[in-house]
């Protein structure tokens, strides 16, 4: 069993494929997420809860979303690739 934290141990995280997902966008704000896993498939709309920091629904360089201030793409989630499935966020 994975443990978080201080215990974690990237040696007991179990990788099993199940299916597939996507995610497109129609907008900055709006898209569809699909999924197929454990023989069910569904599509359904998705609409943004909150931006990224320093991001508009704008295309200030000709590219939708770009990022608008220099320290924007700090903001978001990560993770340390050591510690694989325990996420940091940051905004």
């Amino acid at each position: 069993m994975a443990r978080f934290g201080a215990a974690f141990d990237p040696d007991d995280v179990i990788r099993e494929a199940v299916g597939s997902a996507s995610l497109r966008f129609s907008s900055c704000d709006r898209g569809q997420f699909s999924y197929n896993a454990f023989n069910q498939s569904q599509t359904f709309d998705v609409q943004r809860l909150a931006r990224v920091m320093g991001t508009r629904c704008e295309t200030p360089h000709g590219v939708t979303g770009r990022e608008v201030a220099d320290h924007a793409g700090q903001s978001g989630s990560w993770y340390d690739p050591t510690h694989n499935g325990e996420p940091k966020f940051r905004s």
